[in-house]
């Protein structure tokens, strides 16, 4: 862990010391649904279903 960058000592609340990389959250909206559809958590279809093309740009 030590040779990834960004990791950090983090203390557990049970005062264990672990080695930490924190990411940053990304919200996913309507104009960003390319995101989770591009990393396979789900397909376009799934995502775009019921929904009007012009209402979401990812499903045009």
């Amino acid at each position: 862990m030590t040779d990834i960058a960004g990791v950090k000592d983090f203390t557990t609340p049970g005062g264990n010391t672990v080695k930490s990389l924190f990411l940053t959250p990304v919200a996913i909206t309507k104009d960003n649904l390319n995101v989770v559809i591009d990393a396979g958590w789900i397909k376009k279809e799934e995502v775009c279903a019921g929904v009007t093309a012009s209402a979401v740009a990812v499903c045009n």
